[in-house]
């Protein structure tokens, strides 16, 4: 059994890729080392063909490590902290984790031919600490790790594929969005790893109307600026997992699905109804490059702002 480390330990610096490369016998495929993502790292590994097997030590640190086998399968034997030997199997699915402050052996062999690739990422011990604190109204340092720290969960399995994606399609990936995945991460994390059940039934009934006028009203009024979570949360006077949890029973989409809809639709208003430019009509709507706009109105919109301008004016919308 683990401890989760204590507050001390958070905002320190997160490995870089070729850190990572350093300790594990692949290469580093999509990675989020440029996108300025608070207490968190995320990193594609991808293992050579070539290398059917290996061994090693991974140093204990001050974060959490953990990982989603995304492609092949293994068969090995670990140990953490030098204690008892187990063997073991990943295949594509399988989740794993090392708790920051713990270091682990491993001996290792494919199976069959395919090439192994697994989504492995770095983060700090705040963010379950937080999640403790506000979801589940427990106090962290009492948590402790299960000793079981492989298994399977279609939702966290899920959650780290999408990060994937957003990182493979997009060079810039909106910081809303990775701030609420997070934060759903963490909550599942503790749900599954913790050595005592966890409750909560907060969030069932959704935000009231009163709270959601006050939300909705500070979105609409910030559109031009960059929303964060957190100042949603609090404007809620929430926790942000509760907030998000909440905000979508009220409203059927998550805060950030709903800022992008607030987004584009005051978009399309300035594009059918003013002279701006698509630069000046993406700082208007939150964007400060007109090339993330533009790429994120043909996503939400299957056309490009300039395209969809072009289009009303001829009458064909």
């Amino acid at each position: 059994m683990s401890k989760i480390c204590s507050s001390s330990t958070f905002n320190l610096a997160l490995p870089t890729p070729a850190q990572i490369q350093n300790t594990i016998p692949g290469k580093v495929g999509v990675t989020s080392q440029n996108q300025g993502w608070r207490n968190i790292v995320f990193n594609e590994m991808i293992f050579s063909r070539e290398i059917k097997q290996g061994e090693g030590t991974v140093a204990a640190t001050k974060l959490h490590r953990m990982g989603l086998m995304y492609q092949g399968r293994i068969k090995g034997e670990s140990s953490i902290n030098r204690g008892k030997w187990r063997k073991s199997t990943l295949a594509a699915g399988d989740l794993y984790m090392l708790p920051a402050e713990h270091e682990a052996e491993w001996m290792w062999s494919t199976i069959g031919r395919e090439r192994l690739r697994y989504l492995g990422f770095h983060f700090s011990p705040e963010l379950l600490r937080e999640t403790i604190e506000n979801v589940f109204d427990k106090e962290p340092d009492t948590f402790e790790f299960t000793t079981d720290l492989q298994w399977r969960d279609s939702v966290l399995s899920q959650l780290i594929s999408s990060i994937y994606i957003e990182l493979r399609q997009n060079r810039q990936v909106d910081p809303l969005y990775i701030e609420t995945v997070s934060h759903f991460l963490s909550a599942q994390i503790v749900h599954h790893l913790s050595q005592k059940k966890l409750l909560s039934d907060s969030g069932k009934k959704g935000l009231t109307p009163k709270l959601l006028k006050r939300v909705v009203d500070y979105i609409e009024d910030s559109l031009s600026q960059r929303i964060t979570i957190a100042e949603l949360a609090a404007h809620a006077n929430m926790s942000v997992y509760h907030f998000v949890r909440m905000f979508k029973v009220a409203t059927g989409v998550t805060p950030h699905q709903y800022i992008i809809y607030q987004r584009m639709q005051r978009a399309d208003q300035l594009l059918n109804q003013t002279d701006f430019s698509i630069t000046q009509i993406g700082i208007e709507v939150g964007y400060d490059v007109a090339g993330n706009f533009s790429a994120a109105y043909k996503k939400y919109r299957g056309v490009s702002p300039k395209t969809y301008r072009l289009a009303k004016a001829q009458g064909q919308h």
